[in-house]
């Protein structure tokens, strides 16, 4: 007994001097810990906020597709510009594709955007200054799932009617398909942004959006898609929902991620097991080894429903993915291959370059290293490059 009073009196000693560092901001070395609520990092605060006021900088909110990027104009860095469509970059392009010209439309989150690189570094603009003949135009956007994506490509991408269009698929993606408040996926975030998604089957109430999967998908993919529409329908709205805590409620239909329980928040020792658990359940490489779980499915479901005359799926690893690799192992997303390839979907994986061109910059310096903090770095993108030009020839 005395050493069971004892091992509860130091817990009790532990927890105090856990809530003590936690402070009211719930973080543990800079991390959220649960229970999660409507804000989850206090950078979310200072976000909230500009949804209140006209947008300045690239990036604005938008009712259909929860965010997306200002036409004609600049990031608060001056590395990123876009054109009167929303695209990246200076140039403009006709609607009506020119004469001799194969043209690219890409999409995707943002690895295909070019996050941490200038207009001229991404992939997109270095694959136009080496082939002549090639307009790829640049229509991702940060931090976009594949439903948003599926849906930026049918507002603004069909109409510029492409040869080839290219969805850029990050590995992380899976999480953020089957997510409809941003902090719940990644609570360490320093935006808040609610976003649409779809869900396979049933007719979801108050939608009226299907898309009917090809001819010959598999029976787990064979169900419709449905979209799940983002409900706020301004950023001062939202901005509200936030304040008051209400966005959670609003959005808790068909969220995949949610820690809210109020029991969690008793003892920092429960939040900080809670946020193993957390992190457990979003990591990304378990996510793609249940082929049969609804993130995977909804991943899969997604790219069979985008339609072009080619569709090229990019995978995009992170920088942590390519340690497997570097190892020897088979990478952990070979599932999603296999289901790319059984389902006649034409893809690029990158990682295995990447790997090979992070192990020459490991090897030595001066070798251009592919990544740029947390994005493909110049040299990265024009790895992108060469795969894609491989695949045009």
């Amino acid at each position: 007994m005395r050493a069971f009073l004892a091992l509860l009196a130091g817990l009790v000693v532990v927890d105090i001097g856990l809530s003590l560092v936690v402070g009211r901001d719930g973080l543990l070395l800079g991390l959220p810990l649960p229970p999660f609520g409507a804000v989850t990092e206090p950078k979310q605060r200072a976000w909230i906020e500009e949804l209140r006021v006209e947008p300045k900088g690239i990036g604005a909110f938008e009712a259909e597709l929860g965010w997306s990027v200002r036409p004609n104009a600049v990031s608060a860095d001056g590395k990123a510009r876009t054109n009167s469509i929303g695209a990246r970059g200076t140039r403009e392009y006709a609607l009506a594709k020119p004469a001799g010209v194969t043209r690219l439309v890409c999409v995707g989150d943002s690895y295909t955007w070019g996050d941490e690189v200038a207009d001229a570094d991404t992939f997109e603009a270095q694959l136009e200054d080496a082939c002549r003949d090639v307009e790829c135009i640049n229509l991702g956007v940060a931090a976009y799932g594949t439903d948003q994506a599926l849906l930026r490509w049918k507002r603004v991408g069909e109409r510029l009617q492409p040869d080839v269009l290219v969805v850029g698929l990050l590995l992380e993606n899976i999480g953020r398909n089957v997510n409809r408040y941003r902090p719940l996926w990644y609570p360490g975030s320093g935006s808040a942004p609610a976003k649409p998604r779809f869900v396979l089957g049933g007719r979801v109430p108050g939608s009226a959006t299907h898309v009917e999967p090809e001819r010959g998908a598999s029976s787990a993919t064979m169900a419709e898609l449905v979209l799940v529409p983002q409900p706020f329908a301004t950023g001062p709205e939202l901005a509200c929902a936030i304040e008051d805590a209400s966005v959670i409620a609003r959005l808790r239909e068909h969220e995949r991620w949610s820690w809210s329980s109020t029991w969690w928040s008793v003892s920092s020792l429960a939040r900080c097991t809670a946020a193993v658990i957390s992190d457990r359940e979003r990591d990304v490489e378990r996510l793609w080894s249940d082929e049969a779980g609804e993130p995977f499915q909804v991943t899969l479901a997604l790219l069979r429903a985008f339609r072009a005359p080619r569709v090229i799926v990019v995978v995009f690893p992170r920088e942590v993915d390519l340690d497997s690799l570097a190892d020897g192992d088979r990478p952990y997303w070979s599932g999603l291959l296999a289901a790319l390839d059984q389902a006649g979907i034409e893809h690029v994986d990158v990682a295995p370059e990447l790997a090979r061109a992070r192990a020459d910059h490991q090897r030595d310096p001066s070798r251009p290293r592919p990544y740029a903090g947390g994005h493909l770095s110049r040299a990265g993108n024009a790895i992108v490059v060469e795969a894609l030009r491989a695949r045009l020839k």
